[in-house]
């Protein structure tokens, strides 16, 4: 995580997307840099919004939105999808995966899926308390504190125990 976030309110809004592989450093600052552009520019009903975005841990396009200011509509967070839409026209790397699942072990990010930790669970290499990405998370508060959370807290965890 960024410490920049860490000046946002608890409730600043949180949108976050998980690419399909690990981005190469060549790509992750031409992305870094259409982030920081965006943001700066980022309005929503021709208001100015209080934002920023950064890729994290080589894998996640994390935007947030402090709303204390201006709110932001449909049409704002649609701007922000045509952007991650746009980068991964860009750099041929999807970031629209939903159910691409990101594993933190041993300090790294792991990209799999349901079928596979249900196998990894079975062999005994991750338990239900090895660390999990909630790109769910839907505000600040929740990003500091719940974004790493074990798969036992998981939206997947008692579907692949069913297997």
């Amino acid at each position: 995580m960024t410490n920049s976030f860490l000046s946002f309110a608890d409730h600043s809004k949180v949108w976050i997307y998980g690419a399909s592989q690990a981005i190469p450093l060549d790509k992750a600052s031409f992305i870094q840099s259409k982030l920081s552009d965006f943001t700066a520019a980022w309005t929503s009903h021709q208001n100015k919004l209080h934002a920023e975005a950064h890729l994290i841990n080589d894998y996640f396009l994390v935007f947030m939105v402090d709303e204390s200011q201006n709110e932001i509509s449909g049409c704002g967070i649609d701007k922000s999808v045509s952007l991650v839409r746009e980068i991964s026209d860009l750099t041929g790397i999807d970031f629209f995966n939903r159910m691409a699942i990101y594993l933190f072990v041993n300090d790294k990010v792991f990209l799999t899926n349901k079928q596979e930790v249900s196998e990894k669970l079975n062999q005994g290499l991750i338990d239900e308390n090895t660390l999990y990405f909630d790109n769910l998370v839907a505000n600040n508060h929740q990003y500091q504190n719940n974004w790493l959370k074990p798969i036992k807290q998981s939206w997947f965890y008692n579907q692949v125990l069913s297997k």
